[in-house]
């Protein structure tokens, strides 16, 4: 890889603008995922796109792209990002920010290096971490998540970003449901209109994510939607963390079948989940009289899973 990297710098250096200068970087993700990535630094300017190669780099050594191809990629994706700098400037006052704020939930103990930097609120075992949504005036979708230099910028306490990142989810997400049947029909339906009635599902599992399906499994925080569910079956839920994206829900009354453990989510996220989409390996339940989300049975730390 460090050797791809050098070579990739010098072929830039050579095609570039004086202007730029790229720099190699290792960026931290989540679930202590370390990319590797190019920052290309710009004279006059405070904020620097950057763009990762970790994919290229599998591409090239599969001999099925050229050096000349991961240039002519890596130019293509800067080009794309050439208003970022635009936003991140607007992101810098609260009051323009407020409305596109939402939430994600993380593993709390497999991101302890990134939640140093970033804004967060212990929930379960997990973390609540607010982000700012963005699209670029190219139609490039991304986010930016809310660090402890972000909040000293806006002057706003810490418990209100959050709680406006979660109302948001509330007021504004849309999110989806579907049976286990239904997935495998490409059929998703939304819960977004007013008076929307929960689908029957067979064997009385659900799938939930939403629109965007990134970071989805944050409805957990949504009790209101949960407790349609619950209502509608007269029964407590049964919740696995599919990913950061998405949840499987059960409903504990109507499934007479095997009952995942935790052993078996963390089975499934070894084999299944890619290491920094991989939420818990805990099984977690809603209770209907209480209205809330607790866990049913704690599953291993995904830190061991990943070391």
């Amino acid at each position: 890889m460090d050797k791809f990297m050098e070579e990739v710098i010098a072929e830039l250096k050579d095609v570039m603008d004086e202007s730029y200068s790229p720099v190699l970087v290792k960026a931290r993700k989540n679930n202590e995922q370390v990319y590797n990535g190019i920052r290309f630094d710009q004279k006059g300017e405070c904020v620097s796109p950057i763009i990762y190669v970790d994919e290229l780099y599998q591409e090239y050594q599969s001999d099925r792209i050229s050096m000349v191809d991961v240039v002519t990629l890596i130019l293509d994706k800067l080009k794309e990002k050439e208003d970022v700098g635009k936003i991140v400037k607007e992101i810098q006052q609260y009051e323009m920010s407020k409305s596109k704020l939402k939430v994600a939930l993380l593993n709390y103990s497999a991101n302890q290096e990134v939640l140093k930097e970033r804004v967060h609120k212990p929930f379960l075992d997990l973390a609540i971490v607010p982000f700012v949504d963005v699209i670029t005036e190219g139609g490039i979708d991304g986010l930016i998540f809310v660090t402890e230099n972000l909040v000293e910028m806006w002057g706003v306490d810490k418990e209100t970003i959050l709680e406006q990142g979660i109302q948001n989810m509330i007021d504004k997400e849309r999110f989806f449901i579907a049976s286990l049947d239904d997935i495998l029909k490409g059929f998703m339906r939304s819960m977004a209109e007013e008076g929307m009635e929960i689908p029957a599902a067979k064997g009385g599992v659900y799938v939930i994510s939403n629109e965007k399906k990134q970071y989805g499994a944050k409805i957990m925080l949504n009790s209101e939607f949960l407790h349609k569910v619950a209502i509608k079956h007269n029964s407590n839920l049964i919740i696995y963390p599919s990913s950061t994206h998405e949840i499987i829900v059960m409903v504990e009354e109507e499934h007479s079948g095997h009952i995942l453990r935790a052993e078996d989510v963390q089975l499934i996220n070894e084999e299944g989940v890619r290491r920094e989409e991989q939420l818990s390996n805990s099984v977690y339940y809603y209770d209907r009289e209480r209205k809330e989300v607790f866990i049913r049975e704690a599953g291993e730390p995904l830190c061991e899973d990943m070391e």
